[in-house]
């Protein structure tokens, strides 16, 4: 029989969190067998929702019963997903989201999970809204993570990735660091797939 993993909904401390205030949730994804003391840390992957909550890719997605299936086929090795409720910051600044990824949830999964500190252990990704905010991260948060997924993104113009002109240079070295996949569907607007 296959292993299952275990999913988990929980309440973290998110200074800048409006609604709710002072806090917010992520669902977080256990491999199975999840060791909290193995001797390599698990690498991450923060999947960002298309701008519901941290259970859209659990529920809608069945985001663990496919990691179950990958891990257990060897498609994929053991991975904590973090699965970040992109909701109830304030609705003006993708700098406080992106602040609050970086700044309060990376530290708190590190301190509550064994996972990697190293960023090229981290990858981000997100579809609609959150290729939106994987963009965002891509573009002034690079260090952070080794690996950004952006599919489908969302048509808010606050998130939207620079042009290349737009980038500065110290930017465009970072990106050139990292790996960077990128998708779309035929209906999705051209102008986000520019050079």
């Amino acid at each position: 029989a296959r292993r299952q993993g275990h999913l988990a909904d929980v309440t973290y401390p998110a200074p800048s969190s409006v609604t709710p205030a002072g806090q917010n949730y992520l669902a977080v994804y256990t491999p199975p067998g999840y060791n909290p003391k193995r001797a390599a840390a698990y690498p991450t992957v923060y999947l960002n929702s298309g701008g519901s909550n941290e259970l859209d890719w659990s529920t809608q997605g069945d985001a663990a019963n496919i990691l179950d299936n990958l891990i257990d086929s060897g498609e994929i090795q053991p991975v904590v997903v973090v699965m970040p409720n992109t909701q109830g910051f304030p609705s003006d600044s993708q700098q406080t989201f992106d602040a609050d990824i970086v700044n309060t949830v990376v530290p708190w999964v590190q301190s509550h999970y064994d996972v990697s500190s190293d960023p090229s252990r981290r990858a981000v990704a997100g579809l609609g809204h959150g290729a939106s905010i994987t963009e965002s991260l891509l573009a002034r948060d690079t260090a952070d993570f080794g690996y950004y997924g952006a599919w489908s993104p969302g048509l808010n113009a606050d998130y939207l990735f620079p042009t290349a002109d737009q980038l500065s240079s110290t930017q465009v070295a970072a990106i050139k660091k990292v790996q960077v996949s990128v998708g779309g569907g035929l209906l999705d607007p051209s102008h986000y797939f520019h050079a």
